[in-house]
């Protein structure tokens, strides 16, 4: 009975064998569904639309797919090939898989290892889209899900296809060891990059030229992550990329492609609207969204100004992300040290005379930086003396940025703007001015003070470079106390009411450069009581009806350079300065530096007398000379060095014939071993300059070796051998007289410049 039953099951199995397809026993490397294929090739062309080549062995390259003009074919059909773990290696300088398709390719790896390989060495390319067969180029789709692609030369290579390339597999890796992982340079073609690990030496990705690249995910690393010349289209919104170099290096003119992802330096300039690059623990920037947020801090992002500028660290930079209006005014305390970048945005507020009517008061340090504008601005029009920014006392200001100051329109010439009062001021801090542009606003021009753009109420403003637009009341610069520096920018006033270009009263302007062009009602400058204006140049441009001095002038300007519309009045001229009244080649008028009739000389005798003559007329009724030198005239005594402080005018006068000549003189009486002891005089312009040894208008520095020393040099007059010799005996009397006395021989008056022999060596 058993044995029965045995064979029984023996029979059914047999029958069954018997019953089975013969192709479920072929043998060969390839499937294609359930067939078997000896080569990848016929594997490839035995395949239709929907159906996966599937590897069941490593293969030798190059492998060349190529139906591109299979009729049977369109854009839209699939075809698989699954590594399955195993391997496509070409030869050393070939390339491992070349395609020239119309359909689409996708490359995936079903093994569990994840061990699937497409690689080429030498110059080869793993994948390469080049191929073409007769005049056909490849017109397809690759996807790649699985595998790795690892060339020495480029991993994936287009240099010619319109193929579209998409990378989207966690267990993607794309590897050049030498250049770029994958390579794009066919304006037709594009790119997808969702998930993998792309690698190149010196690009992860490099497009030359394509139509679409668009990141949102993967991990892509190289010298430089993506190097990327043009696309038509170009959108990164996720992915991680980590340049040695460059996170992205894009040579192309778009901006605000970036929605996304992680670099490893800063991409602000790529970022689009409503985005923005923040920091992470690791030091890369990650694109976020910045709605919900005002500002940010390295890699933190704020709900609130007030609340980024309170945690921002000395010499941290608090970066603007939205426009912001205030409801109190933005506060920078003392002992307070940030930057602040306005990042395009406004900042503005009604702040009103109770809370100080200044939108941004500092008391600590605050410096403006980036390059991207922005404006500051106050909306309070119903008082007087409103500003966009004031340092305090003990607070320091710098602007190194393009920022609108006053004004919240561009082109600066709104004339009911809501602004009122002073762009900037400073009222006893510091104020640095490196760029900007600045505008004063008064609603209607009519009414309201301190309408400056810029004012100094208090300690010291210099000005380098500022566009300055005075729509103000009283016009575009004001200097109330301290100094005011001016030393270059573009300065202008306009308007029926508006005053004047230089406002100063109760200060001192220092003008050493800018342009200024005036349109204003009453004049260029004002000079108030107690106040200076100095002017060493720059260019002034005015009209008929703008004079260069106010009408009802309570002191004058002081000009020594710069060029102007009109003749400079005379009064206004600098000491030894005189109005020019021909027009120059650009029909501006200057003023000259006359010299002034100077001289001195020598008269020998047991002392040395030492004459100098000055010019009172040149210098002025209010000149002082300060006069230093050696008091003692004994050679054997102590050198007793003073400074003779006295008004020119009370100096004797020179006459000749009993007659006064304009000139001063004094003497100075020395020793014989005194000849090269120097004596300095220094002619200044007024007493106050005088006694702080400032501003000097002229100085001498002189003694009886110079005098000899010239004429010996120099001296071409008929009489010039006999007047050569006087000043040789003179200098070897006065050489004598240091030996004999043992004084000062170490600074002989017969040497010559270089301390040498000058003629003649007294022994």
């Amino acid at each position: 009975m058993q044995l029965k039953k045995v064979l029984a099951i023996v029979l059914s199995v047999v029958m069954l064998i018997a019953v089975m397809p013969f192709a479920a026993f072929a043998t060969g490397g390839f499937t294609v569904g359930e067939n078997h294929y000896a080569t990848i090739a016929e594997a490839y062309a035995a395949c239709q639309p929907g159906q996966t080549i599937t590897l069941l062995e490593d293969v030798t390259g190059p492998v060349q797919f190529n139906r591109r003009t299979d009729s049977t074919i369109t854009k839209d059909d699939v075809f698989t090939l699954d590594l399955n773990g195993h391997s496509i290696i070409a030869p050393s300088g070939q390339h491992a898989l070349m395609l020239c398709m119309k359909h689409q390719l996708v490359i995936a790896d079903s093994s569990e290892g994840h061990t699937g390989l497409i690689e080429a060495s030498g110059n080869g390319q793993a994948i390469y889209l080049g191929y073409k067969v007769g005049s056909n180029y490849n017109l397809g789709k690759l996807t790649i899900t699985g595998g790795t692609i690892r060339a020495v030369a480029r991993a994936i290579y287009n240099p010619s296809s319109t193929c579209r390339i998409v990378i989207d597999g966690e267990y993607v890796n794309i590897v050049s060891t030498n250049v770029d992982a994958i390579g794009i340079n066919k304006s037709s073609a594009a790119l997808e990059i969702h998930k993998g690990t792309i690698n190149g030496k010196e690009n992860g990705v490099y497009v030359y030229t394509s139509n679409e690249v668009t990141i949102d995910g993967g991990q892509i690393s190289g010298d430089k992550a993506a190097y990327i010349k043009t696309a038509s289209t170009l959108e990164i919104s996720g992915g991680t990329f980590e340049g040695t170099t460059s996170a992205i290096d894009y040579r192309g003119t778009k901006t605000g492609f970036i929605s996304g992802g992680t670099f490893s330096d800063d991409v602000s300039e790529y970022v689009a609207t409503g985005y923005t690059g923040v920091k992470d623990g690791a030091g890369n920037y990650v694109v976020a969204s910045t709605a919900g947020y005002e500002a940010k801090v390295d890699g933190v992002l704020y709900e609130t100004l007030e609340a980024a500028i309170a945690a921002a660290g000395t010499g941290a930079t608090v970066t603007l992300l939205a426009d912001i209006t205030v409801a109190s005014p933005v506060v920078i305390a003392a002992g307070k040290d940030i930057k602040l970048d306005i990042n395009g945005h406004s900042l503005s507020g009604n702040i009103a005379d109770a809370d100080g009517k200044k939108l941004v008061q500092v008391s600590g340090k605050l410096e403006f930086v980036g390059n991207n504008g922005g404006c500051i601005y106050n909306t309070n029009v119903a008082g007087q003396g409103h500003a966009a920014c004031q340092a305090l006392t003990g607070g320091t200001v710098i602007v190194n940025s393009p920022i609108h100051f006053g004004d919240s329109d561009t082109d600066m010439t709104n004339a009911n703007e809501v602004n009122r009062g002073c762009g900037i001021q400073n009222n006893g801090g510091t104020l640095i001015i490196n760029d900007g542009y600045y505008t004063a606003i008064d609603a209607n021009y009519t009414t309201g003070a301190w309408a400056y753009a810029i004012l100094n109420c208090e300690g010291d403003t210099t000005v380098n470079n500022a566009t300055v637009y005075g729509l103000g009341l009283h016009g575009a610069l004001g200097c109330e106390e301290g100094t005011f520096t001016v030393n270059g920018g573009n300065f202008a006033v306009n308007g029926a009411n508006n005053y004047y270009s230089l406002y100063c009263d109760g200060g001192a302007f220092i003008v050493n450069g800018g342009t200024f062009t005036d349109n204003s009602k009453y004049g260029v400058n004002y000079v108030g009581t107690n106040s200076s204006t100095t002017i060493y140049g720059g260019d002034f441009t005015y009209s008929s009806t703008t004079p260069f001095v106010q009408s009802s002038s309570k002191a004058n300007p002081v000009v020594s350079g710069g060029t102007f519309s009109s003749v400079i009045p005379a009064a206004c001229c600098a000491p030894c300065y005189e109005p020019v009244t021909e027009p120059n080649a650009q029909g501006k008028y200057e003023v000259h530096q006359f010299k002034a009739n100077d001289g001195a000389n020598i008269t020998v005798d047991d002392t040395i007398s030492q004459n100098f003559y000055l010019d009172d007329d040149f210098y002025g009724a209010g000149a002082y000379v300060a006069i230093e030198y050696n008091h003692n005239s004994n050679a054997s005594s102590t050198t007793d060095v003073r400074t003779d402080v006295q008004a020119l005018n009370t100096l004797p006068e020179l006459n000749d014939g009993g007659k006064y000549d304009g000139n001063r003189i004094f003497s100075v009486m020395q020793a014989p071993a005194q000849a090269t002891e120097p004596i300095i005089i220094n002619v200044y312009a007024n007493q106050a300059d005088a006694e702080a040894g400032t501003n000097p208008v002229k100085t001498i520095e002189y003694n009886t070796y110079t005098y000899c020393h010239e004429i010996i040099a120099n001296y071409e007059g008929e009489d010039a051998a006999v007047v050569k010799e006087l000043a040789e005996s003179t200098l070897d009397y006065c050489a004598a007289a240091q030996t004999y006395f043992g004084y000062n021989t170490d600074d002989m008056a017969t040497k010559d410049n270089a301390g040498n022999a000058f003629y003649n060596v007294v022994e």
